[in-house]
């Protein structure tokens, strides 16, 4: 019998209401609501989020078979009442990631998993594997099922939390060979194409010219530039800080230099806007890909191992061990903390002294 059940109460003058309602005992205590909805199905799915609601407010375990009567929404239930809490966690501080983290569970979730499987209890290790294989087939790279299988992992230790399943199954991810082997491999623009891409990109958009002038001559990352506010940047040394809950580590804060180009840009885009409180992002969430693609092809660009969320840091990391970096400096510019990520960047003109020798 399910934890919870749905009917459609009378109103004063005896009649039946068109909306439906829900009743259901928590530690011996019955609570109604009204779900707000007239058609049952939309009822049943918010009926059981209430009901989840009361359980959780009173620390009480759920029921087991309590969402049954959900039948094939069972599943898109769990995983929209773990995307709240994602959501919650991460709005409270609870746990830190980046800006896109909830976005690629939210989509991993709608668009791969909750369309392939309709319960909990169907998602089991050999289905899985299956599942993988045919994502694969249809174009999905090993990497992103990569992440899927980890979002997938959350969704059922929240749905034995709830009591919907009483295990969770081993869910197995591609190899890291398996990734590897279909990755290709990054390369740099060379500063000729930096400048053709940079003079592409301000014919499409002069806010995505000041966005990518600032990226290709800081070193940013893509999250540090989308949370900088004025109060990190001191105009007179032309230095900008990070905080540790800033920082991609999250363990100590960092600083670095701006260049005259990236000052300029900043001040363009400050007098762009009409108002901008010292706390409030300068550049707030924005997304390039499709600008970096078009102006790449209208710059005539060979766009195979430039990829357009990490071009820019890998651009500034390999001109400027070309100019003669030292490793030290390399890893400053960066703000990487171990020497080995930096240590990629002295590797580029090792490969290509062997690249003109070969041609003797």
């Amino acid at each position: 019998m399910a934890g919870y059940h749905l009917y459609r109460p009378k109103n004063g003058s005896g009649k039946v209401t068109e909306f439906w309602s829900v009743h259901f005992t928590v530690r011996g205590k019955l609570h109604r609501y009204a779900t707000g909805e007239c058609d049952r199905g939309k009822a049943d799915v918010r009926a059981a989020q209430i009901y989840l609601e009361a359980h959780q407010r009173a620390r009480a375990a759920v029921a087991p078979g309590a969402f049954d009567q959900l039948g094939d929404r069972q599943l898109a239930h769990v995983a929209g009442s773990f995307l709240d809490q994602l959501d919650q966690r991460l709005k409270s501080g609870e746990i830190a990631r980046n800006e896109s983290y909830y976005g690629d569970a939210d989509r991993d979730l709608r668009c791969h998993v909750l369309v392939r499987f309709h319960r909990a209890e169907e998602i089991t290790t050999a289905a899985w594997d299956e599942a993988c294989k045919a994502w694969h087939a249809e174009g999905l790279k090993w990497r992103s099922i990569q992440r899927l299988t980890v979002t997938a992992r959350h969704a059922l230790r929240h749905a034995r939390d709830l009591g919907v399943i009483q295990s969770v199954p081993e869910l197995r991810s591609p190899t890291r060979e398996q990734v590897v082997a279909e990755q290709a491999e990054r390369r740099a623009m060379t500063e000729d194409e930096r400048d053709k891409f940079l003079r592409a990109v301000k014919k499409i958009s002069k806010r995505a010219w000041r966005i990518y002038t600032i990226l290709f001559w800081s070193a940013m990352r893509r999250s540090d530039l989308r949370r900088l506010t004025l109060r990190q940047i001191n105009w007179k040394t032309s230095y900008a800080q990070f905080p540790p809950n800033n920082t991609k580590s999250k363990k100590e804060g960092q600083a670095i230099w701006l260049h005259p180009k990236v000052v300029s840009a900043l001040k363009q885009e400050i007098a762009a806007r009409d108002e901008l409180p010292l706390d409030e992002p300068i550049f707030p969430d924005f997304t390039l890909e499709h600008t970096a693609k078009k102006a790449m092809a209208a710059a005539g660009i060979d766009t195979r191992g430039l990829t357009a969320h990490h071009v820019t840091r890998h651009t500034v990391a390999t001109l400027a061990g070309d100019a003669g970096a030292s490793l030290a400096e390399l890893m400053a510019l960066g703000r990487w903390s171990t020497p080995q990520m930096a240590m990629r960047y002295m590797h580029e003109n090792a490969k290509r002294s062997k690249a003109a020798l070969e041609k003797l």
